[in-house]
């Protein structure tokens, strides 16, 4: 275990990092500490290069949750979403050395008490669709539109109902370069989670998303979803994978946990409305994050409690999946997971402990 990064700008008790992206082409690790957002730039070994972090100011509250689209030579756009009575997403933008341009970032304002999760997805002129989701007692779940130069396009959100309580988190995720998914789940006793589709213009097809159903537990109370991730194979069929809890109480005194996934082909279907359990635990699995090797194998990092952490690899053995090998961490304090980070002869699970960023090499994949 290596500590990559220790934020030492703020008093103590301000400097928890919340959350954070990797942004794998311009090497930079983009975090989130209350409100404030810092750019951490790597050096061609994926070490801190040691030079201070660019802060982005603007956000009045927590920043809950960070999205970037990489853009080529002209850098990339990121997207940070906070909590406050007027919840904003703000958009920025950071050239192709990793620096903030110095423009003020656009800001779209929501009607929610909390945002929680942000998804983007390039649409087919250049422009992007936006999905915010959060809030509290009713249905928000905000989609906006910006334009081939990313900016917000004035109109109205697109609010999505169909969740008594929060709706996060949510995922964006296309299929052939002909339509997009937008998944999203519910919160606290609503146990599904919905799709609903887009065609490659940000529009709507206005039918009923489709709901995927928990998987019941027949000795505990039911499961509840805790986060999920949806990704491509080679082939460009995908995987959401999800971790759930199976008690609405608080996840460090659940009886079971699961990982389960979903698949779909290549068009964009479901090939089995019920889900697959990849593994199960008689701890709570509060988060899980998984990186793809190639079609058949699968590398799913675990937080198990609040301070432990599995790493497994799923080989695809006759459309089964087996585990092949189990890795497990403990922390002394509570641990939240952030990322896989691949260099050209390893992979490294980047995880948040309180304003550390820890390194831990989990693969070789020389």
């Amino acid at each position: 275990m290596v500590v990559l990064i220790k934020d030492l700008d703020e008093p103590e008790e301000e400097r928890v990092i919340q959350t954070l992206v990797f942004c794998s082409e311009l090497k930079l690790l983009i975090t989130a500490s209350e409100n404030l957002i810092k750019i951490w730039k790597l050096t061609k070994g994926f070490n801190w290069n040691r030079k201070p972090p660019q802060i982005l100011t603007g956000h009045k509250s927590i920043v809950n949750c960070l999205s970037y689209l990489y853009l080529g030579e002209a850098g990339i756009i990121l997207a940070s979403g906070s909590s406050s009575k007027s919840s904003c997403v703000k958009l920025w933008f950071i050239d192709n050395k990793g620096v903030w341009d110095g423009n003020k970032p656009e800001s779209l304002k929501i009607e929610t008490g909390k945002i929680k999760s942000i998804a983007m997805h390039f649409l087919a002129d250049g422009g992007a669709l936006l999905a915010a989701g959060g809030g509290e007692y009713g249905n928000n779940l905000s989609v906006y539109k910006l334009t081939p130069k990313l900016q917000w396009n004035e109109k109205e959100p697109l609010v999505l109902k169909g969740f008594t309580y929060w709706a996060n988190p949510i995922a964006l995720h296309s299929f052939n370069n002909d339509k997009i998914i937008l998944v999203v789940s519910g919160y606290w006793m609503e146990t599904f989670l919905k799709l609903w589709t887009f065609n490659m213009q940000g529009n709507w097809d206005r039918k009923q998303p489709l709901t995927l159903k928990l998987p019941p537990n027949e000795q505990f109370e039911d499961n509840y979803l805790r986060s999920f991730e949806i990704k491509s194979f080679e082939d460009n069929s995908a995987i959401l994978l999800a971790s759930i809890a199976s008690s609405e109480n608080d996840y460090w005194i659940c009886d079971a946990g699961y990982i389960i996934a979903w698949f779909f082909d290549s068009a964009g279907n479901v090939t089995d409305e019920n889900s697959m359990v990849l593994d199960s635990t008689n701890d709570s699995i509060a988060q899980a994050i998984f990186q793809i090797l190639n079609n058949d194998n699968l590398l799913v990092a675990s937080k198990i409690t609040y301070n432990q952490v599995s790493v497994k690899l799923f080989k695809k053995i006759s459309d089964n999946w087996k585990e092949q090998n189990n890795q497990e961490f403990k922390y002394r304090k509570w641990i939240k997971l952030g990322c896989f980070l691949n260099t050209s002869s390893e992979i490294f699970l980047i995880s948040i402990t309180e304003n550390r960023l820890i390194s831990r090499k989990v693969l070789s994949t020389k």
